[in-house]
């Protein structure tokens, strides 16, 4: 839905049915929605910014430029940052919403559940494992990096090689450190598997009653606890 204002155009996106009670107590079905009110020419990409614009709280062109920037630092430190994560699913849903990417609102609400998803699947209910009684992770570049570098130690006769964790330096035996780290690489196989089962199993759902309703947080494998004394 659309409303012309002469130099502005409003889209309304995002609707939903919703149950009020009246002044004198009765229910009442009504729809709400989200507005993006633009300058003239109307084009996607202006209407994008001007929800965001709105959204954030944004003044002026200079505050939203110096936010994207801050959000693509942001992104670049850490793609799982709490913000960008939250500024990236905004924005995708405003541009899909006003694109026709959304050709229902099951669309809608399947995509919105499957960015719940990934970002479960990069929570630290996911991404975390026990190691000596402490709680950390290894992301899979640095898992690959150190499984390499220490099969290279072992093949030239070292005994042991050191894990860093953050600051925290550990010095162990290669062997065992193989084992840890393939024990940590099966643990994120099976998360792996086990997101992409509940990616699939939103897109075959028919209604939004069951998208709302679908549970993405079970059947992952228990968290993994290993010490350096051996698996």
């Amino acid at each position: 839905m659309s409303l012309d204002e002469g130099r502005y155009i409003t889209r309304f996106i995002g609707h939903k049915n919703e149950t009020i009670i009246s002044g004198e107590g009765s229910e009442e079905q009504i729809t709400v929605a989200y507005p993006v009110r633009v300058e003239k020419p109307y084009t996607i990409d202006k209407a994008v910014s001007a929800a965001i614009m709105d959204a954030y709280g944004l003044l002026s062109a200079g505050e939203l430029t110096a936010f994207l920037e801050d959000i693509a630092r942001k992104h670049r430190q850490n793609a799982n940052d709490p913000d960008v994560k939250e500024f990236d699913y905004f924005a995708e849903w405003v541009r899909c919403s006003l694109d026709g990417t959304y050709a229902t609102k099951l669309d809608e609400v399947k995509a919105e559940v499957l960015a719940k998803i990934d970002a479960y699947d990069t929570s630290s209910e996911v991404n975390s494992f026990n190691l000596n009684g402490l709680p950390v992770w290894l992301d899979k570049e640095t898992r690959v990096g150190l499984m390499n570098s220490t099969q290279i130690e072992k093949a030239a006769g070292h005994e042991t090689t050191t894990l860093w964790l953050g600051s925290v330096s550990l010095v162990i035996n290669c062997d065992l450190a193989i084992q840890l780290l393939s024990a940590l690489e099966l643990y994120a196989l099976e998360c792996y598997n086990k997101t992409a089962e509940h990616k699939a199993n939103v897109g075959k759902l028919t209604s939004i009653e069951e998208v709302e309703a679908y549970d993405y947080t079970t059947g992952y494998p228990d968290k993994l606890n290993l010490n350096t004394s051996g698996v």
